[in-house]
C-alpha cells in the first residue's frame, strides 16, 4: 500500500509502493468432478490434486526464499 507521511511543517511525503514479487497459480483435480456414489480406490473415493506455482521478481536480480 501506498503510505503518506506528514508534519507539523506543512510538508508531506508520499511513498508510492509497488509489488515486488507476483505469483501465478494453477491448481488442477483429477477427475475434475466427483461422484461420491462410485469407488475408485477400494472402498474409498482417491483423487488427484495438482498445485504448480511460478513468481516473477522486480527486479529480476531479486531472488528471494519463498515457502509454499
Amino acid at each position: 500500500p501506498d503510505l503518506a507521511v506528514g508534519s507539523l511543517s506543512d510538508a508531506v511525503f508520499l511513498y508510492k509502493a509497488r509489488p515486488v514479487v507476483s505469483i501465478q497459480k494453477e491448481i488442477t483435480f483429477n477427475p475434475n468432478k466427483i461422484d461420491l456414489t462410485k469407488n475408485n480406490c477400494g472402498n474409498t473415493f482417491c483423487l488427484e490434486v495438482k498445485a504448480c506455482f511460478n513468481y516473477n521478481a522486480v527486479p529480476k536480480s531479486y531472488s528471494p526464499s519463498l515457502t509454499v
